[in-house]
């Protein structure tokens, strides 16, 4: 009789998992790879960025940002406004997908949902 083994079940692919989770927890790679996550893609990272400019009131003059009053922008005002780019990009830019990964506690993780997705059960 035959029987379906799904793609979850397969020890090999357990191993693999553990092998890859354990690379991407990795300090350096885990700077590599949110440097790509929060740089990537460019078009995206400029459109956040333009929205969080709109909703903190500031507008962008040559290097400066300016507040709604016309005055430069603090530091912490600044600092929070990336933050917040930089959070948005963790958690919605396309390269999360393209390069299979999860934004988790603070961590970027091998989104397995996805390396999954599209393939069939094995049949054995």
């Amino acid at each position: 009789m035959l029987r379906w083994l799904r793609l979850s079940d397969d020890p090999a692919y357990a191993d693999w998992k553990k092998a890859l989770r354990l690379e991407y927890a990795a300090s350096d790679t885990q700077s590599e790879l949110h440097k790509i996550v929060t740089q990537n893609p460019e078009e995206y990272l400029g459109k956040v960025t333009r929205e969080e400019l709109a909703i903190s009131a500031f507008t962008k003059e040559g290097d400066a940002i300016l507040t709604e009053s016309g005055n430069p922008a603090t530091q912490e005002e600044i600092n929070a406004m990336n933050e917040r780019v930089e959070k948005r990009m963790l958690t919605e830019s396309a390269a999360l997908i393209e390069l299979k990964l999860i934004y988790r506690s603070g961590r970027l993780e091998p989104d397995f949902v996805l390396h999954e997705k599209g393939r069939r059960e094995k049949e054995w």
